[in-house]
C-alpha cells in the first residue's frame, strides 16, 4: 500500500499546483479523479472501516483504477482495505477481494514481498471460518513458504501453525 499512500500524498501536496507538476511515480499516471477517489476511500476508512460509504467508496476506487489500468499492486492494495471492510457485512464479497489480491501479488516484483503472505494468512482465516479447511490449508502453506518475505517480528507466527494444524485435523477426521 506504499506506493499508493506515495501518490495520495503527492496529490494532496500538489493541490494548489496544476497536475501537471506532479511527478513521476510510475508509467502510467492516476487521473486527478482516481487520486481523489482514493484519498476519499481512506479518509472514510479511517472513520469508519465497516461503513457502507466506506465499501461504497473503496469500490468506486477500485472500478477508476482498474478502468485506468494503473498499477497492480496498488490495485491490490485497494482490494485488501475492501475486504478488510466487508468482513462483517459481505463475507463472500472480502473471499472475492481477497483472491483477486492474492492473485494480482503472486509473482508481481512491483509489490511489497509482504503483502503476499499477509494477505495469504488473511484469506485463510475466512476459509477456516466457511470450513474450507483443505483451502485453508493450502493458503497457510503458501504463506508459511513465503514468511522470509515478512519483517522479522511477523515471522514463524504461532498463530499460523496453530491454525495449519486444526485445519490438518479437520481434514483427517
Amino acid at each position: 500500500f506504499g506506493p499508493l499512500m506515495k501518490r495520495v500524498a503527492t496529490f494532496s501536496l500538489a493541490l494548489p499546483c496544476s497536475f501537471p507538476s506532479l511527478p513521476s511515480l510510475a508509467a502510467v499516471e492516476p487521473s486527478p479523479e482516481a487520486l481523489a477517489l482514493v484519498q476519499r476511500a481512506l479518509d472514510a476508512a479511517s472513520r469508519d472501516l465497516r461503513s457502507p460509504e466506506t465499501e461504497a467508496v473503496l469500490s468506486a476506487s477500485i472500478d477508476t483504477w482498474r478502468r485506468e489500468k494503473l498499477p497492480e499492486d496498488e490495485l491490490a492494495g485497494l482490494l485488501k482495505l475492501r475486504a478488510d471492510s466487508r468482513l462483517t457485512s459481505d463475507v463472500a464479497g472480502a473471499r472475492r477481494d481477497l483472491d483477486e489480491e492474492v492473485r494480482l501479488l503472486v509473482g508481481n516484483t512491483d509489490a511489497d514481498p509482504a503483502e503476499l503472505p499477509r494477505a495469504l494468512l488473511e484469506r485463510a482465516r475466512l476459509k477456516f471460518d466457511a470450513r474450507d479447511w483443505a483451502g485453508c490449508a493450502s493458503d497457510l502453506r503458501a504463506a508459511i513458504d513465503e514468511d522470509d518475505a515478512l519483517p522479522a517480528i511477523e515471522r514463524d507466527n504461532p498463530y499460523t501453525w496453530e491454525l495449519l494444524g486444526r485445519s490438518d485435523k479437520a481434514l483427517d477426521a
